[in-house]
This record gives structure tokens, C-alpha cells and sequence, in this order.
């Protein structure tokens, strides 16, 4: 009965560790699956100029942007999708407050047109 006993140990402590090690793991996949992976660097557009800039996310304050050329507030976040470059949606508002500086983002559909 000892022997028994024992193995039943054994067999409870190995069956006990295994499910700690599928537990620890499933929370860390779930963990870093719920949580978006933010980069260091976010892509802007010049609306006056259509060139576009990479700036480090700590270096961000308030938003347009100051570009670096023209010492305008004219640099607004832009994403890539299908190959083609928009302005972030998010910033339509700031958009349409440039539209006296606005040679390259479409109001309606925020593409950005490329640089001559």
C-alpha cells in the first residue's frame, strides 16, 4: 500500500506541475495577444508639402505637428494601407482646420497625393 501510495504521489505532483506549466502559458498568450504592440516611431504627412516624417512617439505633444522645414503646424499622422499612404481618420477635424494649407491630403477621402 505504501508503494501505491507513493506513486500516487508522484503521479499527483508530475500531473499537478504539468497543469501549472499549460496554465502559466495559456495566461501569458492571452496576455500578450489582448495587448496591441505599440511602436516607437508614428508616420506623419506634411499637408503642405506631402513629405512625410517618422517621429519618435515620446518626441509627440500637441498635435499638428511642427514641421521641421517650414516651421508650420502642418504634419498630421497618416497610416499605409493597400500600398497607398491616408491620413489618419481620427485627425479629419485638424484636416479640414489646414485647408488653407492642404495641397495633398483629400478631404474626402484622406489619401495623400504623391509629391511631384
Amino acid at each position: 500500500m505504501q508503494v501505491f501510495g507513493r506513486e500516487i504521489s508522484t503521479r499527483v505532483r508530475r500531473g499537478s506541475a504539468a497543469v501549472l506549466v499549460v496554465v502559466v502559458g495559456a495566461f501569458l498568450y492571452c496576455r500578450s495577444a489582448g495587448q496591441p504592440l505599440l511602436t516607437s516611431d508614428i508616420n506623419f504627412v506634411c499637408v503642405s508639402t506631402g513629405r512625410t516624417y517618422t517621429v519618435d512617439r515620446d518626441d509627440i505633444d500637441t498635435l499638428p505637428l511642427i514641421n521641421p522645414k517650414t516651421d508650420e503646424r502642418s504634419l498630421l499622422p497618416c497610416v499605409e494601407r493597400d500600398g497607398r499612404l491616408y491620413a489618419d481618420a481620427r485627425y479629419r477635424g485638424l484636416l479640414l482646420k489646414l485647408r488653407e494649407l492642404n495641397r495633398y491630403v483629400d478631404e474626402d477621402t484622406l489619401l495623400v497625393r504623391t509629391t511631384p
